[in-house]
C-alpha cells in the first residue's frame, strides 16, 4: 500500500484464479455460462425484415454464431425462396412490415410448409410483443432485441433438434396430381394469397391458372373446361358468389366445374351461403395444405372424366 499526504492511498493486491471460457464471437452481453453455441454452427436461419440496417445487423450476429443466414426484405422474396425449395432451421420475422406483416407471413409459411415449418421467432415493438405470438410463433421478443436474449431464444429453439434427427420431409407416395389430374383455376385478388395457393398446388403436383377477380374467372371458364375453380369470395368487379352463379348458369350440368369457396368466414352461415350459390365445397383462410388436398380429392370424385 502506498500513501501520500493530501493525495490519498493506493492499494494493490493479486489473486490466483482459473481462466473462464471466452465469449468467442457470441456478441456483447452473451454470458460465457450460457449454453454453448456449437449446436448453432451450420444451421440455416431466415431473417425477414423490411429495414436494410436491421437485416444486416441480424445477419452479422447470426453469422458470428456460426450460422448461415439468409435475409429477405418481405413476403414476396420469402415465398419465392420456399417455392424454390429452400428450407431453414429457424426463422426470425419482423412484426411490422408494409404489405404483409410478420404475423400474416408466419401464418402463410405454416400453411404452406405444414409439418416442415421451422420454429419461428417474432420481433415486435414492446407494446405489442406480449400479444402477437399466438400459436404461430414459438417466441416473441421486443425490439430492440439484445444479443443475449436472441442467442438464448434461438438456442432454445434449436437445442432439441441438435440431438434428434429431424423428421423426414420427403413424400414417397405419388403426388395428388399424378393420381388425380385436374385442370385448376384460382380466382383470388390478394397477391400473397395467390402465391400461397399456387405454391400449395405445386407441392401437390398441379400447375394452376390464375385470375384476379370474378369477371376474369367467368371469362376463363368460357375458354377452358376447368375441373376445379378455387374461388375467393371477396373480389373486385364481381364477387365469388355472383361469379359462381354466372358460371353455373352458362354451363350445362355435367360440364360445370367444381367450384370451391375460399373465404375468411369460417362460420356455418358463410358455408351455407356458398353452398346455396352452387359451390361444391368450402375452405377457410388461411389455407392449409391438408385441407386443400382433401377438397381436391372430393372434387376429383365429383368431376366426370374426359
Amino acid at each position: 500500500m502506498d500513501s501520500t499526504l493530501g493525495q490519498g492511498s493506493r492499494v494493490s493486491f493479486a489473486i490466483e484464479a482459473t481462466a473462464a471460457p471466452g465469449r468467442g464471437s457470441r456478441g456483447p452481453g452473451v454470458q460465457a455460462a450460457e449454453i454453448s453455441d456449437a449446436h448453432l454452427a451450420g444451421k440455416r436461419v431466415l431473417v425477414v425484415d423490411d429495414h436494410a440496417g436491421t437485416r444486416r445487423s441480424l445477419t452479422r450476429q447470426f453469422e458470428a454464431w456460426g450460422m448461415a443466414a439468409a435475409a429477405a426484405s418481405g413476403a414476396a422474396e420469402t415465398l419465392r425462396w420456399l417455392a424454390e425449395g429452400q428450407r431453414f432451421d429457424v426463422a426470425v420475422l419482423d412484426s411490422q412490415m408494409p404489405g404483409t406483416d410478420g404475423m400474416a407471413l408466419g401464418t402463410a409459411m405454416r400453411a404452406y410448409l405444414g409439418a416442415a415449418t421451422p420454429p419461428m421467432l417474432l420481433l415486435s415493438s414492446l407494446a405489442r410483443a406480449e400479444h402477437e405470438a399466438g400459436d404461430v410463433f414459438a417466441v416473441t421478443l421486443s425490439k430492440p432485441v439484445r444479443a443475449s436474449r436472441l442467442f438464448n431464444a434461438v438456442s432454445d429453439l434449436l437445442a432439441p433438434r441438435a440431438e434428434a434427427e429431424r423428421p423426414a420431409s420427403g413424400i414417397t407416395a405419388p403426388r395428388l396430381a399424378e393420381r388425380h389430374p385436374l385442370r385448376i383455376l384460382v380466382a383470388e385478388d390478394n397477391v400473397v394469397n395467390q402465391k400461397i395457393t399456387l405454391l400449395m398446388l405445386e407441392r401437390l403436383g398441379y400447375r394452376a391458372d390464375l385470375v384476379a377477380n370474378g369477371r376474369e374467372a367467368v371469362d376463363a371458364v368460357r375458354q377452358v373446361p376447368y375441373d376445379v375453380v378455387l374461388m375467393d369470395l371477396q373480389m373486385p368487379e364481381l364477387d365469388g358468389l355472383d361469379a359462381t352463379r354466372q358460371i353455373l348458369a352458362e354451363h350445362a350440368e355435367g360440364r360445370q366445374p367444381c367450384i370451391v369457396a375460399l373465404t375468411a368466414n369460417a362460420f356455418e352461415d358463410g358455408r351455407l351461403e356458398c353452398l346455396a350459390a352452387g359451390m361444391a365445397d368450402h375452405l377457410s383462410k388461411p389455407l392449409q395444405k391438408e385441407k386443400l388436398e382433401g377438397a381436391l380429392l372430393r372434387a376429383s370424385r365429383i368431376t366426370p372424366p374426359d
